[in-house]
């Protein structure tokens, strides 16, 4: 039987509130209350860490607190290079192995390991 998965589109917002809704997502998925999701999401302006960096030697603090540019920590490592429409799969089994292979060299985020 085919799974289906469900999409959302939850637009730009801030990155506290991105990182927020990662973590629900990833929850739930793991508890299995959610089905498999693809979520097409935007960050308002923000520096973003991996989750092994450090914002004093990644990022010129003085220049994101005078633009109000908030400092956030994401949940999973990589990098975030700035205004983009990004993807986040948050998915179990074949999904997540089917996910894995079809990303090619596209950016995405799977938080969720089968």
């Amino acid at each position: 039987m085919r799974e289906m998965w469900r999409v959302i589109d939850t637009g730009l917002r801030t990155a506290a509130q991105n990182i927020a809704l990662n973590r629900a997502l990833l929850e739930a998925r793991r508890a299995e209350e959610i089905p498999s999701t693809l979520r097409f999401l935007r960050f308002a302006p923000s520096a973003l860490l991996g989750y092994h960096q450090s914002a004093g030697q990644e990022f010129n603090l003085d220049y994101c607190r005078a633009n109000q540019i908030a400092i956030q920590r994401r949940i999973t490592g990589g990098a975030f290079d700035g205004d983009a429409l990004l993807y986040q799969g948050t998915l179990r089994g074949r999904a997540a192995r089917y996910f894995r292979r079809a990303r090619g060299a596209q950016r995405a985020r799977i938080l969720l390991r089968a």
